[in-house]
């Protein structure tokens, strides 16, 4: 059993990158032969770490020339690419597989390494990017077991690359994560790497009862991050900017103020002339004064000089003035 018993390594990375075959050339055995013998030789084996073998295929030396130049030999282990492109065949098979396989761990290493030393999100984040770049499960998995314990200063960046990448799972169970600043992590990297499959998870999290109202508003912002703005989005905003606690209200009109959508926009106004509580007003002035256009003009202007408050009548002209100098020639 030496050919066989040598692949019994942890070659999980390898399995990507490469697929072992037994040769079948014309000779007095049929192919079915060589694969029931093949078979047989596998299911003998019964080392510990047999389910760690690579693949083990028979094709046959005349199918399309694929092993031209080669010259592998009955019972040769011929390994491919991806591609199907042969590397090496025979004794060198399993040279390359050694070998491929110690630079796989070195790299790893050396890299799970940087992100241990890292101080800085920037410094996490590309090393996070250059494990992933590797495109191996090894890579990914040591990645994402960083991401369960990395240092919090550093959280924020390393679960942005990871979202980025695809690996949305670890950032949203970062969000359920119980130490508030971890959430708060998952929260900005929600926000600077924004995904659909985000949104239910983040609206949930939203309407969970006893939420902190810093953490509802990250959550929000997080959602609105999404573009285009979703229906789903604007409809849980505008709700929570009417019944939420104070916090959770002015949070919600300023983000109505940022999705722009007309719908928004025509909520922003009924608040600033309708809404019975100050802060209220005063948000959707502040939300208005950056959407601009002449019915927020009007608005504003209206409540600048009608409103019995005097915090909202200074909001108003506040917005006023800075739509003015947006406007006004450079």
């Amino acid at each position: 059993m030496p050919k066989l018993a040598a692949f019994a390594i942890d070659n999980a990375a390898l399995a990507e990158r490469f697929l072992i075959v037994g040769v079948h050339q014309k000779g007095p055995e049929s192919l079915e032969a060589v694969r029931r013998s093949a078979l047989a030789r596998f299911a003998a084996y019964d080392g510990p770490d047999k389910g760690r073998l690579l693949p083990v295929n028979v094709l046959d030396a005349d199918s399309g020339g694929l092993f031209h130049g080669f010259a592998p030999k009955l019972g040769d282990m011929v390994l491919l690419d991806p591609k199907g492109t042969v590397v090496a065949v025979g004794a060198s098979a399993f040279e390359k597989v050694r070998r491929d396989l110690q630079a796989i761990r070195r790299q790893v290493s050396e890299l799970a390494a940087r992100l241990e030393q890292a101080k800085v999100g920037r410094d996490a984040a590309e090393a996070i990017g250059e494990l992933l770049d590797l495109g191996l499960t090894m890579a990914d998995d040591t990645a994402r077991r960083y991401a369960a314990r990395c240092p919090t200063p550093v959280a924020a960046s390393m679960l942005e690359a990871l979202g980025r990448r695809g690996h949305t799972d670890v950032v949203l169970a970062a969000m359920e994560d119980p130490d508030p600043k971890r959430r708060k992590a998952a929260f900005e990297a929600m926000a600077a790497a924004p995904a659909a499959a985000f949104i239910d998870p983040l609206l949930a999290f939203t309407a969970q009862k006893k939420v902190p109202a810093d953490e509802v508003c990250l959550a929000l912002r997080a959602a609105c991050a999404f573009t285009p703005p979703l229906p789903a989005v604007e409809a849980r905003v505008t709700e929570l900017s009417r019944k939420a606690d104070p916090p959770v209200r002015s949070c919600s009109l300023e983000l109505l103020g940022k999705l722009g959508t007309p719908s928004a926009k025509q909520h922003l106004l009924d608040v600033l002339a309708k809404d019975e509580w100050r802060g209220a007003r005063i948000a959707a002035a502040v939300a208005l004064g950056k959407l601009g256009g002449d019915d927020a003009v009007k608005a504003l202007e209206r409540a600048a000089a009608e409103d019995k408050i005097d915090t909202v009548r200074a909001a108003a002209k506040q917005a006023l003035a800075a739509l003015s100098k947006q406007s006004a020639p450079k």
